[in-house]
């Protein structure tokens, strides 16, 4: 549960630092708009590298996002299981306590 908690947290952490660093990426895209106005022979290269930047960008961010949704998923059901097991110890208990009455009751 621990190494789970602790990936869910780095995963948390991988997502803000890219939402920091998102200032970045319209840096890059600033320069590849000025590149484009200054050498128009390079936009076709310029263009397509902006493109992939953004798809790689996204891809990464919705990677997180996700592994971050399952990772809050998991440790919510493992808690889930935890206390569920403990409630089917405690009726497990109460079930055998009542069967050592009866059969003490019983000849």
């Amino acid at each position: 549960m621990a190494s789970l908690e602790n990936a869910s947290t780095a995963v948390a952490e991988l997502l803000k630092e890219n939402k920091e660093k998102e200032e970045v990426k319209n840096i890059y895209h600033d320069v590849g708009r000025f590149l484009m106005q200054h050498d128009p022979s390079q936009l076709k290269v310029i263009q397509d590298a902006l493109t992939e930047a953004d798809s790689k960008w996204t891809k990464v961010t919705n990677l997180l996002t996700e592994q971050q949704s399952k990772s809050q998923t998991l440790i919510a059901m493992w808690k889930q299981c935890g206390e569920s097991k403990n409630v089917v110890s405690t009726r497990l208990e109460e079930a055998a306590d009542i069967l050592d009455s009866l059969n003490e009751l019983s000849p």
